[in-house]
């Protein structure tokens, strides 16, 4: 599954948090960054690998929460059920969980890929359309 999926996916759950008839996340969002953590399994900073952001200048990189459960992305339609402060998102090839913040007009998706050794971290930054 590709990270944008996963992306469209925690969005899509955020939106149900609150009240379902005007919640934040019931938009359409713009991702506009990709940013990659590496850290120990701790979640210090990991000194060998680099983090790295990168911009998205595509347009066609979104995702849209809709107040009956659904979203739409670039990667594909699904649904999406909130709790807490994450996101689970449901897609035909499979499904993921995202940690999700708003913060001013952003919302930020962030899902944490546990390996052996370190945790790689995929912080996606979106912005409404």
């Amino acid at each position: 599954m590709t990270l944008f999926a996963k992306v469209i996916g925690i969005v899509l759950l955020s939106s149900t948090v609150g009240n379902a008839q005007d919640h934040q996340l019931y938009k359409r969002w713009k991702i506009i960054a990709d940013e990659r953590i590496f850290l120990n399994l701790d979640k210090s900073p990991h000194g060998g690998f680099r983090d790295r952001i990168d911009s998205v200048k595509s347009d066609t990189a979104f995702i849209e929460f809709f107040k009956d459960g659904k979203f739409a992305s670039v990667d594909g339609n699904g649904t999406f059920k909130i709790a807490g402060d994450s996101v689970h998102l449901q897609l035909p090839d499979g499904n993921s969980s995202f940690h999700f913040e708003t913060n001013n007009s952003s919302l930020y998706l962030i899902n944490d890929d546990f390996r052996e050794d370190y945790i790689r971290r995929e912080k996606l930054h979106l912005v409404p359309m």
